[in-house]
């Protein structure tokens, strides 16, 4: 896209699941109109290197931001390296699996569902927020102040094709919990 420039970052974090390196950036952006993005370096280096950006411009009216984006390249890396406008920094490569919390597997399985999320900006946080919707959507809320717990069953992505295709999608196994 023209007109981009690095993007000012507040917090980088780097997770890796089936093969997907998920890169989350937030930060500040001088306009609402400034699009946010992560982006491969076009350089031939191996593991490639990544870039958070902001594209276009805008009334200046402060905001902040949060973006996603996963990327599929070999091996789990240990580290990668993303370019900022405070310069390269290199963030550590946490495993998602780690970060759930507590497995559905003791739960109902009746009172849990498998649903699926998409994302046709290939980003990780976009699907997965979708696959939650979904799940709410195809099962209302019993109650008030009831909370959605979910396990990621599987992340997988199409790309390519003469009308190209770009998705992300993902499967969870949700369920209402009080």
């Amino acid at each position: 896209m023209a007109n981009c420039k690095l993007a000012a970052v507040s917090s980088l974090e780097v997770y890796y699941i089936d093969g997907y390196h998920i890169i989350i950036a937030e930060g500040q952006r001088h306009s609402e109109w400034e699009v946010p993005g992560i982006v491969q370096l076009p350089i031939e280096i191996y593991p490639p290197q990544f870039r958070v950006e902001l594209c276009g411009e805008g009334p200046k009216k402060g905001t902040s931001f949060k973006v996603s984006r996963a990327f599929r390249f070999g091996e789990k890396q240990d580290q990668l390296t993303i370019h900022t406008a405070e310069g390269p920094q290199v963030v550590s490569v946490q495993s998602l699996a780690d970060k759930i919390v507590e497995p559905l597997e003791s739960e109902s399985a009746a009172s849990s569902h498998e649903i699926e999320g998409k994302s046709y900006n290939m980003s990780f946080e976009e699907a997965y927020d979708n696959a939650v919707s979904n799940f709410m959507e195809a099962h209302p809320m019993p109650g008030a102040d009831i909370k959605v717990k979910s396990e990621l069953l599987s992340v997988r992505s199409e790309h390519g094709g003469f009308a190209p295709v770009n998705v992300m999608t993902v499967k969870i196994k949700a369920m209402y919990a009080i």
